[in-house]
């Protein structure tokens, strides 16, 4: 059903996120996705930063650098991710262990073990086989379980090499080295809003880089639950974690999106793939998300979104109608039209379009 709001209704102008109170945002690039992302940071920051009574804290994972501004009006810390920024052991032994997660989740090898697997199939590009995953998990106990391995990813990849009946192993190894120099990521400040600059990393490995970020948002986030902190995730381009379904970071991040209610968090994603809702993580990030945002999408998208949301043909076609920083806010099964003011990016946006058409 269609109904009618004033501009600003999305914005969420009176109240702080209600943890759990998790947000999708799909469009094709160009529509004003990333300029809505950052004037919702903007009107967030300028309500609630100065506040000292407010425990919170806000994570902005920005692959372009558009979001990087954010960091200095808001006061916040930028935090550099490059090439060799991504020990995602370094940063699994700064985890508390908690046996109230439950097995899997509560102890620092079955995190690194988990993490481990989505970072060498985001930088390896193929799923992993079962006798591959046997490999590294016997590494990643034993770099945290014994005294003689430090867990680093120089420990992990010199354990690799020593395994020699593998082919996918050898392969694997040449990925993992690029990564094993000192780690040149500088560690996070005590802030309320860290954004994560991401636009130096190389775009072949993005995934793996997005896998580092997820693990620290992990990380805190089950920090600040024990200190009554309220966590807030802001996720660009979030098709990254889909490279493979149901296994590695797709799989981590639906079980963080679903346990954010959980850990007194909620998440905000934006993607230009409205199919990886057809996936089974995407199916279940679906369930746990109150809010979605659609700008303009092409007709097959239309179709994806008509199956998934059960849109009426009048619905569907008010998407393919819309214009750049126009959009529909679908809750609770109503639609709400909404426009955000895009200013000169308008016209930026229109000639990037234009240039992409011509070549």
């Amino acid at each position: 059903m269609i109904k009618t709001m004033n501009n600003n209704f999305y914005l969420y102008e009176n109240n702080i996120r209600e943890s759990g109170n998790n947000e999708l945002v799909f469009g094709e690039p160009g529509q004003g996705q990333t300029i809505c992302l950052k004037q919702e940071l903007l009107q967030f920051a300028a309500k609630h930063m100065s506040n000292m009574e407010d425990k919170f804290q806000v994570f902005v994972i920005d692959k372009s650098g558009e979001l990087l501004s954010l960091a200095n009006v808001s006061k916040g810390h930028a935090i550099s991710i490059k090439d060799s920024g991504v020990d995602i052991f370094e940063k699994c032994n700064s985890i508390k262990e908690n046996e109230d997660e439950g097995v899997c989740w509560g102890r620092r090898c079955y995190i690194a073990f988990d993490f481990a697997v989505a970072l060498c199939e985001q930088l390896y590009r193929k799923y992993l086989s079962s006798r591959t995953k046997s490999y590294i998990y016997d590494i990643v106990r034993r770099m945290y379980e014994d005294n003689g391995l430090k867990p680093t990813m120089s420990t992990f990849y010199n354990e690799l090499t020593q395994i020699k009946d593998s082919s996918e192993i050898n392969n694997l190894c040449e990925y993992i080295k690029l990564f094993c120099k000192p780690n040149n990521t500088p560690e996070e400040k005590e802030n309320k809003f860290i954004v994560y600059d991401l636009h130096e990393f190389p775009e072949a490995y993005m995934g793996a880089a997005y896998v580092f970020c997820l693990l620290d948002i992990y990380k805190h986030m089950k920090e600040n639950y024990k200190n009554g902190i309220k966590t807030y995730v802001y996720i660009d381009s979030m098709y990254h974690f889909f490279s493979f379904d149901g296994y590695g970071s797709a799989d981590i991040l639906s079980h963080m999106w679903i346990a954010a209610r959980m850990h007194n968090a909620s998440f905000y994603g934006i993607c230009d793939d409205i199919s990886i809702l057809k996936t089974s993580c995407g199916s279940k990030i679906l369930m746990c998300t109150r809010n979605i945002r659609i700008f303009h999408l092409n007709s097959y998208d239309c179709d994806l979104v008509k199956k998934i949301f059960g849109f009426s043909d009048e619905e569907s076609l008010l998407i393919l109608k819309l214009h750049p920083g126009n959009g529909l806010f679908v809750r609770d099964n109503s639609i709400y039209p909404f426009g955000i003011f895009m200013g000169n990016d308008n016209q930026k946006i229109q000639q990037k379009n234009k240039k992409k058409q011509e070549n």
